[in-house]
């Protein structure tokens, strides 16, 4: 009997070592399997899983208060969706990195390109007094006797540079200035447009200019300085400065138009990415944006010697 219980006994102790052996082996597999798991979730996602936790919760909560959207923070929020949707895809199955910080600027840009190839719209006009904000669908000459000046920036964000494209046209549509710049810097879209608009507003100071019109298609710039609403937002200071250069002027209309309205503006901008500083052509246009403004001219009826 004593010899059966020291079996069992020693049965037993190396049933327990056997079982601490296999509690060990199961503990690395999970403690590998966590490892694995971590390193796939560096390389594959473009955050971690706690930010996209996070970033689920807020998308979330957008969904729910999506009816107290604008259609434009609308129409943003849809395409920044979409293009997170696609980044994810592109680093899991291709590898290629992005930085999150872009997006928003890119899904920006995305709806701006999508807007300029759009059918013409209606035409929208608020007045306050003095400027007014009008929505056309082509480019128009400015009435008797005033010039007009369209301008428009664009963007790089690889390379942290933007572009600005300012046109001065007459009654006829004959080009009076172009002026385009190229320089680093790190704004937003919105800041710079307002940006351009200031430059453009600087131009038409340096040529004299009294009774003129500003025209940009970028309608959130335009409705602040029509509207006077500088305080909440990023480009205020910008803003200031524009009402300041404003007030010295006697007689100048803020237009906003569709993009279609701005294409001479909006190529001379991109042409502008690819200049350091600054380039004036007087009474003269580069090659690039000379079809375009031919094209505009046909659009009122304009003489093919205007340019």
């Amino acid at each position: 009997m004593e010899e059966i219980k020291k079996k069992i006994q020693a049965c037993g102790d190396r049933l327990v070592i056997w079982n601490g052996e296999k509690r060990m082996e199961f503990k690395r597999d999970i403690v590998a399997r966590r490892k694995a798991l971590r390193e796939f979730s560096n390389i594959n996602r473009p955050l971690s899983w706690k930010k996209l936790a996070v970033l689920e919760e807020k998308l979330n909560k957008a969904v729910n208060t999506e009816e107290r959207l604008s259609k434009g923070e609308l129409e943003l929020f849809c395409v920044t969706i979409w293009k997170v949707w696609c980044t994810r895809n592109d680093w899991m199955h291709n590898g290629r990195k992005y930085d999150m910080s872009e997006m928003v600027w890119w899904s920006r840009n995305y709806i701006d390109e999508i807007r300029r190839v759009q059918p013409n719209g209606e035409k929208d006009v608020v007045n306050n007094g003095r400027s007014s904000e009008v929505v056309e669908a082509c480019w128009r000459p400015p009435d008797h006797g005033m010039l007009k000046i369209n301008y428009d920036a664009r963007m790089d964000k690889r390379r942290r540079r933007v572009g600005f494209g300012i046109i001065v046209r007459d009654e006829v549509g004959k080009v009076l200035r172009c002026w385009a710049q190229g320089c680093e810097a790190n704004y937003d879209i919105d800041s710079a447009n307002a940006m351009a608009i200031y430059k453009g507003l600087m131009v038409g100071r340096d040529m004299g200019l009294v009774n003129f019109t500003v025209e940009s298609d970028s309608e959130v710039v335009i409705k602040h300085i029509v509207n006077g609403d500088n305080s909440d937002v990023v480009h205020g200071s910008i803003l200031d400065s524009i009402q300041g250069l404003v007030s010295d002027t006697r007689n100048v209309v803020f237009n906003c138009v569709l993009s279609k309205a701005n294409m001479v503006a909006y190529a001379l901008a991109i042409e502008a990415l690819r200049v350091k500083d600054v380039v004036v052509w007087k009474e003269d246009a580069p090659v690039c944006i000379r079809a375009q403004i031919k094209n505009d001219q046909r659009s009122f009826g304009a003489g093919s010697g205007c340019c």
